[in-house]
């Protein structure tokens, strides 16, 4: 019989002899009940006495199963995976997750975290996530999920991660590469005492500073912190990938193998720079990346389509000119004047610079740097693993810059109106019933209806449209009969202007109201 619980007691069947003597060792409280399928067993539900029932063979389901109140935004309820998660967690002190993207890990993490907290096995919790991820999506699950849950963002200047470390917090959160600047400061915090490394695949080389950095804090006590890693994507390009990973969550399991040798069990060798993966190279990255759960993407195809916020930081030259834009609606680009004389071209040309290509007076394209925007957007299409992408951006000019940053790494086709008919068409019908292209980079105008492009499940904005019916229409490209997977909307934004503008977009509120806004509280 499966085991299960009876009020504070958790009933199961021993295999056979040998295990319930192993049992009475482990458990004194153990009780033993002549039944007629056979000898059972009861022991109070404990989160130990599960660990310790599971360490012996027996499926013992964790506590929070069945003792937790899963605190969550009113209308909403934990899903069957996610309390799985959750459990395999608080299951598991060094483990991986790696559910497919967008099923919701975030929130099966903070579940998790909060009960350990709860029943006093954790203390505090130090989240390394991308920096697009520390405010819109870890800070606001918490923020709405767990009203009374004391968070830090640790971000910034070094000294400000520094003063905002040493508040009381039950959580703290922090990007990937800044474990490296408060890394001393971290090592002092003996009271964080569980880890969790979101998107663990960027660690993949164990040779990087940012992977030394936080295997420092996570390894330097031994095993005494609990530390979980989440990814949905692995291997995203080849077995290798898993050292670092398997390294940083459970040294022992490559403990004695370099990685040279670990190379070398998963893949072969053809010619002085082809490498590819041995037959069942599987399987070995497998053994290394365990514990782990995985639940695919199938696990919430009835969910309504999801809104995604990631956060992406400007460069210096895109914050000085919307920053001059909006005190003055008017800013100098490289000798070329960029003017805004009312709302609507003032939004048009914030959302520009936002993007990286601004339209100068005599129209001309002007470039600035976006890198920090294009490494969100990257990351994004990364973590979506072999999913297809739709990105849009709201106008022409950018469109093959982005593109083009894009096809070092997929392939890609670009969508706006220069691109006739013909090979429009043939570019959709790829699309759909291709493995090419990966990625479509499409200005949203040209796409808004008619089309169904369901063999994406991901539509990521770049930059906010200024037009509610356009914008609704290309979000609803991937919303189709031949749809087989849960659809998410991302939303890329650097500053509360364009989240304004996102939301006055779906709202269909005013946008010049919203410039006004803006204008009266100036730019943050």
């Amino acid at each position: 019989m499966n085991p299960r619980i009876v009020g504070s007691q958790l009933i199961f069947k021993p295999a056979d002899l040998a295990q319930a003597r192993q049992a009475r060792t482990c458990l004194p409280g153990i009780r033993f009940k002549e039944s007629p399928i056979g000898v059972l067993a009861a022991v109070p539900l404990t989160l130990e006495t599960a660990r310790v029932l599971r360490n012996l063979g027996v499926e013992a389901p964790s506590p929070i199963q069945s003792c937790y109140n899963w605190p969550i935004i009113p209308g909403r309820k934990p899903r069957p995976h996610q309390v799985l998660t959750s459990a395999h967690f608080t299951l598991n002190p060094r483990c991986h997750c790696h559910n497919a993207p967008r099923t919701g890990k975030t929130l099966s993490t903070l579940w998790a975290i909060d009960y350990l907290q709860r029943i006093g096995v954790r203390s505090r919790a130090l989240i390394i996530a991308p920096l697009s991820t520390l405010e819109r999506a870890w800070g606001d699950e918490i923020f709405l999920n767990f009203p009374g849950k004391r968070f830090a963002v640790l971000h910034g200047s070094a000294e400000k991660r520094r003063k905002l470390l040493a508040t009381d917090q039950d959580l703290y959160i922090i990007n990937h590469d800044g474990v490296e600047i408060i890394m001393k400061d971290l090592m002092k915090r003996g009271d964080i005492d569980l880890i969790v490394i979101d998107e663990l695949a960027v660690f993949r080389n164990s040779k990087t500073r940012r992977w030394k950095a936080v295997n420092t804090v996570v390894n330097s006590r031994g095993i005494s912190t609990w530390c979980w890693g989440l990814t949905g994507t692995p291997q995203s390009n080849e077995p290798t990938d898993a050292y670092g990973q398997a390294k940083l969550i459970r040294p022992e399991s490559i403990r004695g193998m370099s990685f040279t040798a670990f190379k070398d069990l998963t893949m072969q060798q053809y010619g002085p720079f082809r490498w590819v993966p041995r037959p069942g190279a599987d399987k070995h990255v497998a053994q290394v990346l365990s514990p782990t759960i995985r639940f695919e993407r199938t696990v919430v195809t009835n969910m309504e389509p999801c809104l995604i916020e990631r956060h992406a930081e400007l460069s210096p030259e895109q914050k000085h000119h919307i920053t001059k834009l909006l005190r003055e609606s008017v800013t100098d680009l490289n000798g070329a004047t960029i003017s805004a004389v009312n709302a609507a071209v003032l939004i048009s040309k914030i959302t520009q610079a936002a993007c990286g290509a601004v339209i100068d007076s005599e129209g001309h394209l002007v470039r600035m740097d976006f890198g920090p925007r294009l490494k969100v957007l990257e990351e994004a299409i990364e973590e979506n693993g072999p999913g297809k992408v739709i990105v849009f951006l709201p106008f022409k000019g950018p469109l093959n810059i982005i593109a083009n940053e894009l096809k070092k790494k997929w392939t890609v086709e670009v969508v706006d109106g220069s691109v006739g008919s013909g090979k429009r068409n043939q570019i959709f019908k790829n699309f759909q019933e291709t493995p090419f292209p990966h990625i479509l980079v499409a200005h949203p105008q040209c796409m808004a209806h008619g089309l169904e492009l369901t063999a994406s499940d991901l539509v990521i904005w770049y930059a906010p449209h200024h037009s509610n019916e356009i914008y609704t229409q290309a979000c609803c490209r991937i919303d189709g009969g031949g749809q087989k997977s849960k659809m998410d909307i991302m939303h890329i934004s650097a500053t509360p202007t364009e989240r304004k503008i996102y939301a006055a977009v779906r709202e269909k509120g005013r946008l010049q109201d919203c410039v006004l806004s803006l204008l009266k509280e100036g730019f943050k």
